[in-house]
């Protein structure tokens, strides 16, 4: 895979992180101080926040891929 498809795929995913996490952050916080019912149940905020850790951890892999074969091609 190239660096610029490896770069893109790192950052969209990284994200992608950031939206879903962003979404259990909003169904916390109407819980918490806006006292409103949320909107996920207990194992779905479990199942959004692996998937949160799942897609960032794959964004640092192909960000650190790419430096690698950036690295590799320009000793």
């Amino acid at each position: 895979m190239s660096a610029s498809k490896l770069l893109l795929l790192g950052r969209s995913l990284v994200w992608l992180a950031l939206v879903v996490f962003l979404l259990f952050f909003l169904n916390v916080f109407l819980a918490g101080p806006l006292d409103i019912r949320p909107f996920l149940s207990d194992v779905q905020e479990m199942l959004v926040l692996f998937l949160t850790v799942v897609l960032f951890t794959s964004g640092t892999l192909a960000l650190e891929a790419r430096a690698n074969l950036l690295k590799a091609n320009n000793p």
